[in-house]
């Protein structure tokens, strides 16, 4: 399954599991460990073509940092015209 903290992203299995009750509730403790591959997102892999403009996987990238981080998304036309 996909997981994600702080800058690192994984495909993780889970690797064991504890629970301990405490007061009224109980806890659980999830030990994940990492898939053979680790994470690979095709979207950061490969460039778009159109209109004689390349849109490369850096570019996306920065696209997708601006929107995430800035609120800043571009008009839908602007990363392919």
């Amino acid at each position: 399954m996909p997981f994600a903290c702080n800058n690192d992203a994984h495909n993780v299995r889970v690797k064991d599991t504890e629970t301990e009750t405490i007061g009224n509730r109980h806890a659980w403790k999830i030990y994940l460990t990492p898939e053979v591959g680790g994470f690979s997102s095709i979207s950061n892999e490969f460039s778009v073509n159109s209109g004689g403009k390349t849109v490369t996987a850096d570019d996306l990238a920065k696209l997708r940092a601006e929107w995430i981080l800035l609120n800043d998304l571009p008009p839908s036309t602007t990363a392919l015209s």
